[in-house]
């Protein structure tokens, strides 16, 4: 799998000419929003059970924070997990991704439209997550010019499922969230998750 052959974001910055900075993504006052009593259940039974490995953090973690996400955006946006997102192969641009979120009703079984690509930190490590998902979001903007959708910006994240980072890219500009949020602070995060599809969906 290419994009994960990623392992540090200056690499994919220096390959695709990328300039890396880091920042803050959102305002200071931004609403919270309260999960739902589903989704607390999911995460308080996945505690429970534990999560060991990567597979059970997305699983138990991950996904049903995402499916939360698409249905309070009443379900216009699709969640795609494990698909393959070939752009192109030359330059490392193909292969896998966690999860990708994109615009509209999943109507096929093809990737349409990605705007949010969320990245499980290997081994833990967000940082070897963050290049990652960068070379997905640099492969999801190729992607859709291929299919005449021109969008300013992309989001991503890298996560460990307890903690999460974010990443912006912007043009020609990759920028890092100065701030990384956690699952224990659960109203913030999914406060940051919408804003940020909120903030892809208006341009």
């Amino acid at each position: 799998m290419p994009y994960s052959k990623f392992r540090k974001i200056t690499e994919v910055a220096k390959k695709f000419k990328l300039q890396v900075a880091s920042g803050i993504f959102f305002p200071t006052e931004i609403r919270k929003i309260q999960p739902s009593i589903y989704l607390t259940e999911s995460l308080n039974m996945s505690k429970s059970i534990g999560y060991a490995n990567e597979k059970e953090r997305s699983e138990r973690l991950v996904a049903p924070i995402l499916n939360q996400l698409a249905a309070q955006n009443n379900h216009q946006i699709t969640i795609y997990s494990g698909r393959d997102l070939d752009v192109d192969s030359t330059n490392d641009l193909n292969g896998e991704c966690d999860f990708l979120l994109g615009l509209g009703k999943l109507l096929m079984s093809e990737v349409m439209r990605p705007l949010f690509s969320i990245v499980e930190a290997k081994e833990q490590d967000l940082r070897y997550g963050l290049a990652q998902c960068a070379a997905q979001l640099y492969g999801t903007k190729l992607f859709n010019e291929q299919e005449g959708l021109i969008l300013p910006k992309y989001y991503g994240a890298s996560t460990t499922g307890d903690v999460w980072c974010f990443l912006k890219l912007e043009n020609n500009k990759l920028t890092i969230d100065e701030t990384k949020y956690f699952l224990t602070d659960l109203e913030l995060l999914l406060g940051r998750l919408q804003f940020l599809v909120d903030d892809v969906q208006q341009d």
